[in-house]
C-alpha cells in the first residue's frame, strides 16, 4: 500500500527529470548536426522533431514575443472579468470600458473570440502546422 502511494508521487517527478534530460540530449544532437552541416557546407539538414523543437526553444529563450501576443489578445477578457468584479461593488466604469473596447474591435472587423482561438492554436499547433 505504501509502495503504491509512493510510486504514484515519485513517478511524475521522475518523468519530469527524464523529459528534461531527453530535451537536453536532443538539443545537443541538433546543435551537433547544425555544426556538422556548416563544416560540410551542405544545404540540407535532417533534424528529428525533438531536435528541432529543442534547438528552436533554446534559440527563443530570450524573447517575449509569444507572451506579449498572448497578453494583448487575452486582455479584453481580463478587463471584462475585472470589470465585473468591480461592478459588483457599485462602480461599473471598468466593465463598461472593456465592453466598449470589445464593441469597437468588433466594429472594425476583429472578432475577439476568434483572435483568442487563433492565439491558442498558434501556441499549441505549431507541430500540427508543420505536418508532423
Amino acid at each position: 500500500m505504501w509502495f503504491d502511494a509512493l510510486s504514484r508521487i515519485v513517478s511524475p517527478i521522475a518523468g519530469v527529470f527524464t523529459a528534461k534530460t531527453r530535451r537536453k540530449q536532443a538539443n545537443e544532437e541538433g546543435l551537433n548536426k547544425i555544426q556538422q552541416a556548416k563544416v560540410d557546407g551542405t544545404n540540407t539538414l535532417n533534424l528529428t522533431d525533438a531536435e528541432w523543437e529543442a534547438v528552436n526553444a533554446n534559440s527563443q529563450d530570450g524573447t517575449w514575443k509569444d507572451e506579449y501576443v498572448t497578453v494583448v489578445c487575452t486582455s479584453p477578457y481580463v478587463f471584462i472579468f475585472l470589470g465585473a468584479i468591480v461592478a459588483a461593488f457599485g462602480n461599473d466604469q471598468l466593465l463598461a470600458g472593456a465592453m466598449t473596447g470589445v464593441t469597437k474591435l468588433e466594429g472594425i472587423g476583429i472578432d475577439v473570440g476568434h483572435l483568442c482561438e487563433v492565439v491558442v492554436y498558434a501556441a499549441v499547433g505549431l507541430k500540427l502546422w508543420r505536418g508532423r
